[in-house]
């Protein structure tokens, strides 16, 4: 939980970045994500039981374990952390603002979306037909609440089905979101 300090409230940043068989890609991303983390913000990747294991992988699965496990052992590793983002080793950010767009958006969760259809536009959010899951947002309340990946989605619509969920439980204003 945030952690308060006179009249000024501390809340973790969590990044898990995780990677399969994509060295040359993740190395590049991850020396991004370094690049623009904030103060005291925490930074995990999890290898995916690649041919050759990533070096410096906080936590390495021997056998291939899909998405819905690997993300969910994100979560974990991220367990001290009050907002959490879970990203492909292939995506990164752009500006050094990224986290206080999605820290301070009021939203449970969200997940960046490109390429996909605007159904409708808020001050704070945009909904889409359908999510990316390359890079999701959540807050540890969210998490709590609806949980981690459904395993039994072995490769997609994992991340569509939890956002699908977290909307149900009224934790989102629609299901597929981004700031």
């Amino acid at each position: 939980s945030p952690k308060s300090r006179g009249k000024f409230l501390f809340m973790k940043l969590g990044i898990a970045i995780s990677t399969h068989d994509r060295r040359e890609i993740a190395d590049h991303s991850i020396a991004e994500w370094r690049k623009f983390l904030p103060i005291g913000a925490k930074l995990v990747v999890v290898d995916d039981a690649s041919e050759t294991p990533y070096p410096g992988a906080d936590y390495r699965f021997e056998e291939k374990a899909g998405i819905s496990v690997v993300k969910n052992k994100c979560i974990q590793l991220l367990d001290d952390c009050d907002h959490l983002v879970l990203a492909d080793d292939d995506i990164h950010p752009i500006d050094a603002n990224w986290a206080t767009w999605y820290t301070h958006s009021n939203l449970q969760h969200a997940c960046y979306v490109f390429e996909r259809k605007m159904l409708w536009k808020e001050p704070d959010y945009i909904a889409y037909d359908l999510p990316r899951g390359c890079l999701l947002y959540f807050t540890r309340r969210c998490v709590e609440k609806a949980g981690g990946f459904d395993t039994k989605f072995t490769g997609q619509y994992e991340h569509a089905e939890l956002s699908r969920r977290i909307f149900n439980m009224k934790l989102t204003p629609a299901p597929y979101i981004d700031i």
